[in-house]
């Protein structure tokens, strides 16, 4: 009789699954991570680079570096972390030169450069880039899919020619992933600081109300009124506010 769960008739289930789906179930795991990282971004970003590397295993190095949208479509990069020195490397030399990166970026499309030693597209970046001793690369764009425009760029990179060329369809996935990821990590760093500018808020119209013995509507007013006056921000107006009183009891 056989065996119920003979390994020659139901192999390991590391074995059945397409590595593509286990890449998915990590980055799963990724995007909870950056969704919730309450302040410890360096962690969750390293957990991103860590599965981004593990799901496309032709690249050596991987950096990400945010998008910064200027005037008149002007786009910046800003390295933010990096698999190793090179990979960190590679990242500042794109925020400093106009190259794969930033046309990644702009046009919102992966970019492959097979062989840097031979590409004419971007001579100086490329040249530049060479010099690190990578000498293949493949850029994907990080999209903000409520804005249209990339946040971010995840750059994956390898020391030989060509050995990317097949990595299009692993790294357009780490990328829908990791887009995810930042973009939840995103949101919830805007819903923290909404927080606590509500808190921060609160407690100004608490000293307001009881200073002066009025209701809560009539105390948010008074705010509202001193930051249209001053020209500043609400939240300033009402820490300003806090810390003066708190000089006021240390006296």
């Amino acid at each position: 009789m056989t065996a119920l769960f003979d390994d020659n008739i139901y192999p390991p289930v590391e074995d059945a699954i397409d590595p593509g789906v286990v890449a998915s179930l990590q980055f799963a795991g990724v995007i909870r991570q950056l969704a919730c990282a309450d302040g410890d971004d360096r962690v969750a970003l390293q957990a991103l680079i860590d599965a981004a590397r593990e799901a496309v295993p032709a690249a050596d190095h991987v950096s990400v570096s945010t998008v910064l949208h200027g005037r008149r479509r002007r786009i910046d990069l800003v390295p933010i972390i990096g698999s190793d020195e090179a990979a960190d490397d590679v990242a500042v030399i794109e925020s400093q030169t106009h190259g794969p990166a930033h046309d990644a970026a702009r046009t919102r499309r992966p970019v492959l450069i097979s062989d840097l030693t031979s590409d004419v597209r971007w001579p100086l970046p490329v040249s530049q880039l060479t010099m690190t001793g990578i000498r293949s690369a493949l850029i994907v764009p990080l999209g903000e899919p409520h804005r249209g425009e990339a946040m971010a760029t995840l750059h994956f990179s390898a020391d030989t020619p060509s050995a990317l060329d097949a990595s299009m369809p692993a790294a357009s996935v780490v990328g829908a992933f990791a887009a995810i990821g930042l973009g939840a990590a995103r949101q919830h760093a805007q819903y923290q600081d909404a927080i606590a500018s509500r808190d921060l808020i609160g407690q100004a119209k608490g000293m307001i109300m009881e200073r002066f013995g009025i209701c809560s509507d009539q105390a948010f007013a008074l705010l509202t009124q001193l930051s249209q006056d001053s020209n500043k921000a609400l939240t300033r107006v009402a820490q300003d506010l806090i810390d003066a009183e708190g000089l006021a009891t240390e006296k």
